[in-house]
């Protein structure tokens, strides 16, 4: 899996999601709608594609529509989540923002060797998908994939980012007046 073209694919999320915004382009609920049946269309594809990797011994690949993320329906999604909480009202916005600060981080943490680590031999739940219990499995999956990323982004924060930012901060103020000296900037 390259980590490269994960990474283009969240700054395309990011230019779609400045473009929506610049351009006021109006969301609606309907779309969290649309956001959900793609999501369950995808989780049912992969459910399907092991019923038959473990009933007729084939070997179709279950994250064909998954990884890499920067398939169709993943965009599409991504989208449609976008559109929908666009212009919802919500009044839990601090705990909105504490979790979505660290999003990008999260995103970071489970991309490349990690994401085959946590998915395959951490959790090793590939004998989940066909399982009954299958859909709460995953979505409890990605909330504690989700939480420990955000926990881990946030001690980041406060162990090493926080300290470090009054000598980041100096060594700037520092390179910027060398740069006005220099007539750079």
């Amino acid at each position: 899996m390259d980590s490269n073209n994960l990474i283009l694919f969240f700054i395309v999320l990011y230019a779609i999601g400045a473009y929506i915004k610049i351009y006021s382009i109006q969301g609606n609920k309907k779309y969290i709608l649309y956001a959900v049946l793609l999501m369950t269309f995808v989780g049912t594809s992969m459910w399907i594609a092991a019923y038959i990797n473990q009933t007729f011994n084939k070997n179709i690949d279950i994250f064909t529509l998954v990884w890499p993320t920067y398939r169709f329906p993943g965009l599409l999604t991504a989208l449609c989540l976008f559109l929908g909480f666009k212009d919802l009202k919500l009044s839990y916005g601090k705990t909105i923002t504490f979790f979505s600060t660290s999003v990008f981080s999260v995103y970071l943490l489970h991309i490349g060797r990690l994401q085959k680590w946590i998915f395959f031999e951490l959790l090793d739940d590939t004998y989940v998908y066909t399982q009954w219990y299958f859909p709460l499995w995953l979505l409890s999956i990605v909330l504690l994939v989700f939480v420990s990323c955000v926990l881990i982004d946030k001690v980041r924060i406060y162990l090493v980012e926080r300290p470090m930012e009054p000598l980041v901060k100096s060594l700037s103020e520092r390179i910027n007046v060398w740069l006005k000296k220099k007539e750079i900037i």
